[in-house]
């Protein structure tokens, strides 16, 4: 009895992101916390997951948002939270898109930008947008985010079955 209640458990252990993935927020506080600002919060989430990653050897990391069908960057604000928290992550001037797909304009190597598109909040509390990045050329699978304000910190569910092509 005891193993089959711990088996699920196991599992979806395996879903959390740490609130510290890899060290890379220097004990900042969480910006799920921040009611305020759910793309923010999303963005986060994205990167988190990420930077948590055993990736050896990362390229240049940028972020955006897709509104209006124009790939642009986050606010100043938003885009310096995040790189305070993620210490690889670039602004994304530093990225630019060439024939060749995302590069770092400082290096000429590839560069990876991570992009949030079709945000949308229903109410102050209950929010949804998808996330896909592009490296070098080729593109993600968008992933839908549904995002709930428990109170205390925006929580996030992704849908895989819910997949739309970016570009």
């Amino acid at each position: 009895m005891r193993f089959a209640i711990l088996v699920p458990l196991l599992a979806l252990s395996g879903c959390v992101v740490p609130e510290d993935p890899a060290g890379t927020s220097h004990g900042l506080p969480s910006l799920a916390a921040v009611q305020d600002n759910p793309r923010l919060a999303l963005m986060d989430h994205v990167l988190a997951e990420y930077f948590a990653s055993d990736i050896s050897s990362r390229p240049t990391v940028c972020a955006s948002a897709t509104a209006d069908g124009t790939q642009t960057a986050l606010a100043p604000d938003d885009e310096s939270a995040l790189m305070a928290r993620y210490n690889l992550l670039a602004p994304l001037a530093r990225c630019s898109w060439t024939d060749a797909g995302w590069q770092d304009t400082r290096t000429d190597q590839p560069a990876i930008v991570f992009n949030l598109h079709e945000f949308d909040c229903a109410t102050d509390a209950q929010c949804s947008g998808f996330a896909s990045y592009t490296s070098g050329q080729a593109a993600s699978m968008s992933t839908k985010y549904t995002m709930r304000f428990d109170g205390t910190r925006w929580r996030f569910e992704s849908d895989p079955r819910v997949l739309m092509e970016e570009r």
